[in-house]
């Protein structure tokens, strides 16, 4: 719009200034002349440097060409008056009155444009994407972090969808089909937190991870009108958070495939890591363990013996270990068990971790060793005093069935000399036991049918009258693999069994005798229980021991032979009372791994 203006001061400068700086969308002013009898005014002066014609003269005011404005900044109504009346046709004019509100309202429109870009200035300092969204998901206003990351400047971005621009794919999806809580916002009016996943931003194909924040602004109705959306990006925390849990997991794979007990527990008691194996020796899940304390978790005796060690190992700041022995279900586990302070990045000591290795065969094995090194000893003193007293037992055997010959007439002297044979015999057979037990001679191991050793041994004792009231309960399983071993030694070993458990129960009562494969089929074992009273503890660390028995009119030997023919086949004796009373014997051989 064609404008001159009458008055130069400092009203007119910042007019112009703002006119020629900025411009008025709503009322955009071409101003072709300035009109003030003071040359030096203001605005005369800054018209002048702008290349605005200047006069003091108002009748040069009506000779603009195509004059379409005049607006009156002198603040003389005379002079309003004057102008106004002098104006052509068609001249619009504006007083130093109306002026002035017309200026209020640049003065308002400049501070709204200044809050704008102090508004917008923050925006663009914050460095996630910024959106403001109407109530119909179109973009009003986006920072700069905005930009950046779509490559879309804000006048681009401005009135377009949020979805086309943020989840672009090849066919632009209905807002419906969003997976966006952008209508829950608007509706509740409520903020709403997500994680939020968009492909084709940028680079296409890439998965870019934010974490999404909508607040809703709303009017004094509570009616929402826009959505200021942010997203903060969280790429490299999902990649942290996926080299975690793929630690974590790889961590859970270790020790789940550890056979040893394995835990973590802070400074309360309380689990915090728990292996299978740990989980497993107490007949529990893993997820029973985490966050529950030795005292909810196990009887009395065991969690003040865990919860002891904890306190030292928190106390003292150092390792300990140790072997304990836990008893589970009636059933002895030797453990050799390492506890150690699990501290944090400063030092501090932050829980207890415990490491125990299931030590129960190898102290059976030691054990054994131990046994097999004293019978060892044993039989070779055995078999010196056996070759020693043999001689004799000979000599006095002779003398005694001579003497016999001799006192037949004399029927007091002739029984005594019958005494003196019946013992020397008895002598003589413990001799022969004691050089069966030392000499330990080498079995011709073959593959042998265990079952047809437990039948034929059976057999054996089926006539003899110590087993005539006894009842003999048989279980045998069906194709029992073979074993490598001498049938004629085994065979000794199960009757030596079967008779030991015949005294057991005096002869009456029940014998049951059974087979089985164990250890994944690569053993096989005969199992000889009875229903007698058990045996003491004391007597089950002895009982393969050679002259030792609890029986008088035993020598002590049967079992100790036993022992030594099964070591010789590569197995073992395993002995314990029965919870319902009575006592099991096993004879655990491997199975034949030579051709069929």
């Amino acid at each position: 719009m064609r404008t001159a203006i009458v008055g130069g001061g400092r009203g007119c400068r910042s007019l112009l200034e703002f006119v020629l700086e900025r411009g008025l969308v709503e009322l955009p002013l071409d101003v072709r002349l300035v009109c003030d009898l003071e040359s030096n005014a203001p605005g005369i002066v800054y018209a002048a440097e702008r290349g605005i014609a200047t006069s003091s003269e108002l009748d040069d005011l009506f000779r603009v060409p195509e004059l379409e404005l005049v607006i009156e900044l002198t603040g003389d109504d005379g002079m309003a008056t004057e102008i106004q009346q002098r104006c052509p046709p068609g001249v619009r004019f504006m007083d130093h009155d109306v002026a002035r509100i017309f200026w209020d309202l640049i003065q308002v429109q400049q501070n709204l444009e200044k809050g704008q870009k102090q508004t917008q200035n923050i925006l663009d300092s914050i460095p996630d994407i910024v959106m403001v969204l109407d109530h119909e998901m179109r973009i009003q206003t986006v920072n700069a972090g905005f930009s950046r990351f779509t490559g879309i400047n804000s006048s681009q971005a401005r009135g377009q969808p949020c979805y086309d621009v943020l989840c672009r794919r090849l066919k632009p999806p209905a807002v419906d089909d969003i997976t966006c809580p952008f209508r829950r916002v608007v509706e509740t009016g409520k903020r709403v937190e997500m994680v939020q996943v968009f492909d084709y931003v940028k680079v296409p194909g890439i998965e870019q991870y934010f974490d999404v924040t909508m607040i809703p602004l709303a009017k004094k109705d509570g009616k929402v009108t826009q959505v200021v959306e942010t997203l903060h990006p969280i790429n490299e925390r999902v990649r942290l958070q996926r080299e975690v849990e793929e630690a974590a997991h790889r961590f859970r794979q270790f020790i789940d495939s550890a056979r040893d007990l394995i835990s973590i527990k802070d400074l309360e008691g309380r689990y915090s890591v728990a292996n299978l194996a740990t989980a497993n020796a107490f007949g529990m899940n893993v997820e029973d363990l985490i966050g529950k304390t030795a005292r909810e978790l196990y009887p009395p005796r065991i969690a003040d013996w865990i919860s002891r060690h904890d306190q030292r190992v928190i106390k003292r700041g150092e390792p300990i270990s140790f072997e304990e022995t836990l008893i589970l279900d009636d059933r002895d586990i030797h453990l050799g068990t390492v506890r150690f302070p699990l501290r944090d990045y400063k030092g501090d000591v932050v829980g207890v971790c415990t490491i125990s290795r299931d030590i129960t065969e190898e102290r059976r094995l030691q054990h054994q060793l131990v046994h097999a090194d004293k019978l060892a000893a044993i039989g070779k003193l055995a078999a010196g005093v056996a070759h020693e007293v043999n001689n004799p037992l000979t000599g006095i055997l002779a003398y005694s069935e001579d003497l016999l010959e001799e006192m037949k007439d004399d029927a007091e002297r002739a029984d005594d000399c019958r005494v003196i044979i019946r013992e020397t015999l008895r002598c003589r057979d413990i001799v022969r036991n004691l050089l069966d037990f030392a000499r330990q001679t080498p079995g011709i191991f073959e593959k042998t049918d265990l079952e047809k050793v437990v039948e034929n041994t059976l057999t054996l004792v089926r006539g003899q009258a110590t087993f005539r009231d006894i009842d003999i309960e048989r279980k045998l399983t069906e194709e029992l693999p073979a074993v490598a071993g001498d049938e004629r030694q085994l065979e000794q070993v199960i009757l030596n069994l079967l008779v030991n458990a015949a005294e057991g129960v005096d002869g009456k009562g029940k014998i049951e005798i059974s087979t089985d494969v164990v250890e994944g089929g690569t053993y096989c074992q005969v199992v000889v229980a009875d229903n007698d009273p058990g045996i003491a503890e004391y007597v089950i660390g002895r009982i393969f021991e050679p002259f030792f028995s609890t029986k008088t009119a035993s020598h002590g030997l049967g079992l100790a032979v036993s022992w030594g023919i099964v070591e010789q086949h590569g197995g073992r004796i395993e002995v314990k009372n029965r919870e319902e009373g009575g006592t099991i014997f096993k004879v655990i051989l491997p199975v034949w791994e030579g051709d069929e």
